[in-house]
Order: structure tokens, then C-alpha cells, then sequence
């Protein structure tokens, strides 16, 4: 049997043991997605899968380039077409709210007109994002109030205005913004960073949504403010019941954020676990690799082991394991030529590496 077939296998019935569960909230399956440039095809990403489980938190971690906001923007429909292309995958939204009264239902996000009426009612109340520089993602032009009462009234026609603006103002309290009252007809450029990042969150959590996607929310923070937004985003996801789809390069934010982890490298998943099985025991060699390179506090201090090589071209097509030129156990002959299936190591613990096929 080839590689592509044992991970065709392998990822059949991994769903398939998935039938029936009902705290199934994404599932993202097998999705591939370039962009078409001047320099070529850029194969963003290769193949991913995962799973996002109701009021869970999931970590996704890699070196820059490896795919995780295409992902993340892929799962919204906001990928710039062109030069990006969904090439083949599906996403899918399981819906069971029974409090609205709606059956439950599956909805395939791929098949949907990234600007249509549905996907639009699925963005912020479904679905929420908060981006990784505030000052980028909110206009200019407009007050920050104004801005969360237009999404609000976007998704919840039934409010009126006056009602939409005193939930604004109720949401900025909650994410801690002082004086709320009066800071919500402020405008971006008069608030500081960390004021706009919590102004982005109180927007991105204004519809109550079932996920919301952090993608590198604290990157333009200090570390003071980074704690606060970082506890902030827990405290409002236990008060919420949300599911957290959190990306970042902070190997220990995310451990401390996230229920499970995915690793990805080049488009593809590596590895994937609980976060304490990954921190304990991570076994790709590539994770290895990112967790000998994270500096410590304890014990005696070594020095830092950078991963040696490059990143490989997202231009090449790669037979094999795209970690293989980087690999210090790499196998030629067989990792070179085939890309590895996903192996489960433990119920919990899933690993892309012939160092541990049965």
C-alpha cells in the first residue's frame, strides 16, 4: 500500500470513529490550499487535519510560513482570491444549538459563496476572529463603538440600535476597558495597543460565537499587557462556553491556553496531541527540535540549539516528509520518497513519522 493510501486509510477511519459524537463542533479534512503567484504555486497548505470540540481550546504552533493563519483564514472565508485557491478539503460547521431552536445541522463551508448571505451570518456568530495588529483590523474612519454596533446589528437584526449600543458598551466593560461609557465613541488611534486588542476581542465575542480564532493576538503587546489579554481570553471562554482555536509561535502561551496542540510545518500537520502528552513526550523530530530551542529558566542554563537548515521552498512539491532535508533521523530511501501517515501512538497522540510506524 502507498503512503497516500495508508494516510487515506488512516484518516477514514479516524472519522469514521468520530460518527456519532456530538461535542464535534470543526472538522477540517484534508484541505489543501495554493496560491498563484508570479514566482509560481505556493502550496500553503498540504493535506490538513483536525478537529475542534465544543468549549475546547485548541493550540496550533510552527515557524512562520507553515500555514497556520491560512488556516485560520481558510475556516473564515477571508483568503485573498486571487492568487488564493481552495484546492480540495472540506470544513465543516456542526450547528446543535437547541436553545434558538434551529435542528441541528452540518454545514459545509467550502461549498458556500465566501461572500453570500450564509457565510456572512456564519462570520462573527458562528465564527469570530481576533487578528494579530488591532490597529490594522479596525478602519480608521469610525469610531470603535460604531464598529461593534454595526456587526451586532449585522447578526442580530432583532436589536435596535439603542440596544446594540448598550450591549457595545456592556462588552467593552467585560474585556476590561475603563469607562466604557465613554471610550466607545473613541477612535482607534486614540486608544493604546492593548486597549485596541481588547476592543478587537469585546467585537469578536460581541455575537457570542461558537469559536473564536486567535491568531497571534498578543504579538504587538508587551508582556504585562499580554498576561492580561492572555487571562482575559480564558476567563471569557469559561464564561462563554466558546471553543478557542489559539495560533501562535509562543510554545508556552500555548501550553498554557490550549486543551490539545497541532505542530505544522510547510502545510501540514506533524503532530498532534493533548498538551500535556505533547510537552511531556513530544515526538516528531521537528517538535523535538522547536522544544530544545526554547530557552529555560531552571536548572542549568545550555545553549540554545537553533534547527539547523532552512525552510524548504513552498514552491517545490515535496514527495516526502517536507522535514526531511532538516531531520537528523531521517530515513533516505523512504522518507524522502513517500509522506508519512498520520500514526497513532496513544488514544490521544498522533505523530506524521516512519520512526514510529507499527
Amino acid at each position: 500500500m502507498t503512503s497516500d493510501a495508508v494516510a487515506t486509510t488512516f484518516t477514514a477511519e479516524a472519522h469514521a470513529g468520530n460518527v456519532g459524537r456530538d461535542d464535534l463542533l470543526i472538522e477540517v479534512r484534508d484541505l489543501h490550499v495554493h496560491f498563484h503567484l508570479y514566482e509560481g504555486v505556493a502550496r500553503a497548505l498540504n493535506g490538513v487535519d483536525f478537529e475542534i470540540r465544543q468549549g475546547k481550546s485548541l493550540g496550533v504552533i510552527g515557524e512562520s510560513g507553515c500555514g497556520k493563519s491560512v488556516t485560520a483564514q481558510t475556516i473564515m472565508r477571508i483568503l485573498p482570491t486571487p492568487p488564493a485557491r481552495i484546492v480540495r478539503g472540506e470544513v465543516l460547521l456542526h450547528l446543535r444549538d437547541a436553545n434558538d431552536g434551529r435542528a441541528p445541522e452540518t454545514v459545509r463551508i467550502l461549498e458556500l459563496d465566501a461572500s453570500g448571505e450564509k457565510m456572512r451570518s456564519i462570520r462573527w456568530k458562528e465564527i469570530a476572529m481576533v487578528f494579530q495588529e488591532p490597529m490594522t483590523s479596525f478602519s480608521p474612519l469610525f469610531t470603535i463603538g460604531n464598529q461593534i454596533i454595526e456587526a451586532i446589528l449585522l447578526h442580530l437584526p432583532h436589536l435596535s440600535k439603542r440596544e446594540a449600543r448598550e450591549r457595545t458598551i456592556d462588552m467593552l466593560g467585560r474585556v476590561g476597558i475603563p469607562q466604557p461609557r465613554r471610550l466607545v465613541d473613541a477612535y482607534p488611534h486614540q486608544l493604546s495597543g492593548g486597549m485596541r486588542q481588547r476592543a478587537m476581542i469585546a467585537m469578536a465575542l460581541s455575537c457570542n460565537p461558537k469559536l473564536l480564532i486567535a491568531d497571534e493576538p498578543t504579538t504587538a503587546l508587551d508582556v504585562t499587557i499580554e498576561a492580561q489579554i492572555l487571562e482575559l481570553l480564558k476567563s471569557l471562554q469559561e464564561e462563554f462556553g466558546m471553543a478557542l482555536m489559539y495560533i501562535s509561535h509562543d510554545l508556552a502561551v500555548v501550553g498554557e491556553m490550549a486543551d490539545e496542540i497541532i505542530v505544522m510545518y510547510l502545510g501540514m500537520v506533524m503532530e498532534r496531541a493533548t498538551t500535556d502528552e505533547l510537552f511531556a513526550r513530544p515526538l516528531h523530530p521537528y517538535t523535538q527540535a522547536l522544544w530544545r530551542s526554547i530557552p529555560r529558566i531552571e536548572g542549568d542554563q545550555e545553549r540554545l540549539m537553533p534547527i539547523s537548515g532552512t525552510l524548504p521552498s513552498p514552491y517545490a512539491e515535496h514527495k516526502g516528509c517536507p522535514f526531511f532535508s532538516r531531520c537528523e533521523h531521517r530515513i533516505r530511501g523512504l522518507c524522502d520518497t513517500q509522506r508519512p501517515p498520520m500514526f497513532r501512538v496513544s488514544p490521544s497522540h498522533q505523530v506524521s513519522c516512519f520512526l514510529y510506524q507499527p
